[in-house]
């Protein structure tokens, strides 16, 4: 529901207050390249210490007790295969705006997204106004964001409950060993990634830091991290998380043998 507009706003704004196109051709090549790089890197990293520390293995789920899920993911899918290369660029570009927000399709959104931008760079009153507009419904978007977020921790909770009735109270072990997985995995990325920008970009780490602290000791404040969601988002648009989906790809393929 609140994805793709928040996709939108985010790039619309980021590419419209660039302002010179040239510009922000050049700033979206860099960053598109540097976005791949560093999330494959993420993912083969995340896959190593997955490998290493085997945190699902402990499970030992039958795939037989899951078939419903599996019969859910055919029926989502359609038994249709990945698109080819061609048929995949071609499905980049909507039928319609209105299609693409509906579906969800956020490659689709994304194009767009670009597009409308790039004709917002241009200055003008009447861009002006657009983009004022955009960032308010931005705002609005970000703040029904922040409602959402509380109510995770009830999914969690019921989650955690099925597990645990499930598979037994020795099921927290293997979820703690995830979790550390990720977040170690997470520091030494962190360490590798502040080396690298250092290094090819000549930022260093720790003023990223000083750059996001005010969120920081805000959320540390308030013992919750819903009050800076919309804040922190707008900071790091383009960070690009993506450790934990192939370690807990790892996880899940672990506990199913």
């Amino acid at each position: 529901m609140l994805i793709a507009p928040i996709i939108f706003c985010t790039v619309v704004l980021g590419i419209a207050h660039v302002g010179d196109m040239r510009a922000a051709g050049r700033i979206g090549v860099k960053a598109l390249v540097y976005f791949e790089v560093i999330t494959t890197f993420a993912l083969l990293f995340g896959l190593v210490v997955g490998n290493l520390a085997t945190p699902g293995s402990d499970f030992a789920i039958d795939p037989a007790t899951l078939a419903t899920g599996a019969e859910a993911i055919g029926q989502r899918t359609g038994g249709g295969e990945l698109p080819h290369t061609v048929e995949f660029l071609l499905g980049v570009i909507p039928a319609s705006v209105i299609s693409a927000f509906a579906d969800n399709a956020l490659l689709q959104v994304l194009f767009f997204a670009v597009l409308f931008g790039l004709a917002l760079a241009k200055p003008g009153e009447a861009s002006a106004r657009v983009l004022e507009l955009v960032d308010q419904v931005s705002r609005a978007f970000f703040a029904i964001m922040g409602w959402i977020m509380r109510l995770p921790p009830l999914g969690a909770f019921g989650a955690m409950s099925y597990i645990i009735g499930e598979y037994g109270l020795g099921s927290l072990g293997s979820f703690g060993k995830l979790i550390i997985c990720c977040y170690a995995a997470a520091a030494l990325f962190i360490v590798v990634l502040g080396v690298v920008t250092r290094v090819f970009a000549g930022v260093s780490l720790w003023r990223v830091v000083v750059y996001v602290k005010d969120e920081l000791f805000l959320a540390l404040g308030t013992a919750s991290t819903e009050v800076v969601l919309p804040r922190i988002m707008a900071k790091l648009t383009h960070a690009g998380a993506t450790l934990y989906l192939s370690i807990c790809v790892l996880f899940l393929a672990q506990a199913v043998g």
